[in-house]
């Protein structure tokens, strides 16, 4: 489970693009898990490359779909 994006504390799918457009400036984004799970580090400018690439693997046509 993930805890915390960016250092915001992530309690329902809809916190999760809040806690991405979190200093817009940054280089990464950090994710979090419980349990003392590993720090995962996403480098910002190769997450739209990397978003396409796995819609076009998956066949997924809209990139994110919370309500």
């Amino acid at each position: 489970m993930v805890d915390n994006i960016n250092g915001m504390k992530i309690g329902s799918m809809k916190d999760i693009a809040k806690a991405l457009a979190i200093k817009p400036e940054a280089k990464y984004d950090v994710i979090e898990f419980e349990l003392s799970g590993p720090k995962i580090v996403l480098d910002r400018a190769k997450m739209p490359a990397a978003n396409m690439t796995i819609a076009k693997t998956y066949g997924i046509d809209k990139p994110a779909n919370i309500k």
